[in-house]
């Protein structure tokens, strides 16, 4: 019974020796950690060529560069059409003004004839020297010399017709402007009085009057400052017709002939 228990023993120990667990092989090698196994992605990362980009970051600097572009351009556009707006509303100003003072100009030269044409067909016979005064106004000494004439004929002429005009302006308008020379006409109804039309008359005079604004306005023509006043008094008729000498008769013939 011993021996039993004892060989019984033995086999246990046995089994138990044979039984036993080897322990597996295993790579000598260390697992990385995690923080190690994020440097060594980093590092790899870091050895790529610095040169070398993406391409959607490639992508996305060509777009910027043609947006850039773009943008350049219509800039200088705009400025182009502002430079040539800027030069268009100085051009339309500049004539505006120039239009402006020619109108100025015309009214001025328009106003000195008017009033010069009213007084040159306002008389009385009773005293001309401010008729002759009022035509000598405002023009050049030439003129002044020549109405000085004018004064001392009409006179002769008007004092025994007791003529007494008075003048009204109808218009009086610039005609031609050359440089500093405008020409005016003026145009005036006259109405006259005489011992043979104590009632008066109404005829329309016209006096071409020409200033120097260079020269403060001076008028340097009038036409003819009398050609209301010979109106009235039959200045330059027509001639009279020369006669017509009778028909000679014809010359008998001779005798023998």
């Amino acid at each position: 019974m011993t021996s039993t228990n004892h060989m019984a023993t033995n086999h246990m120990a046995t089994n138990h020796m044979t039984t036993k667990e080897t322990p597996p092989v295993t790579d000598d090698k260390p697992k990385p950690t995690p923080d190690e196994d994020s440097t060594a992605t980093d590092e790899a990362a870091t050895d790529k060529p610095a040169t070398e980009k993406p391409a959607t970051e490639k992508g996305r600097q060509l777009t910027v560069s043609v947006r850039a572009l773009a943008v350049g351009v219509v800039v200088a556009l705009v400025c182009a059409a502002l430079g040539v707006l800027i030069w268009q509303t100085v051009s339309a100003r500049s004539e505006l003004a120039d239009l402006r003072s020619q109108e100025a100009d015309s009214a001025k030269a328009e106003e000195i004839a008017g009033a010069y044409a009213v007084a040159a067909a306002t008389l009385d016979y009773k005293d001309l020297t401010p008729w002759v005064a009022s035509m000598k106004e405002g023009v050049s000494p030439e003129l002044a010399k020549q109405y000085d004439l004018i004064g001392s004929t009409m006179e002769q002429v008007l004092t025994p017709l007791r003529m007494q005009t008075t003048a009204e302006l109808v218009l009086a308008k610039t005609t031609d402007v050359s440089g500093d020379r405008f020409r005016v006409e003026a145009v005036v109804n006259v109405n006259t009085k005489t011992i043979q039309t104590p009632g008066g008359g109404i005829t329309t005079a016209v006096y071409g009057i020409v200033l120097d604004r260079a020269d403060d306005w001076i008028i340097t023509s009038v036409g003819d400052p009398t050609s209301a006043v010979g109106a009235q008094i039959g200045e330059n008729p027509d001639p009279a017709p020369a006669p017509v000498p009778d028909p000679q008769p014809a010359p008998e013939p001779e005798p023998g002939r």
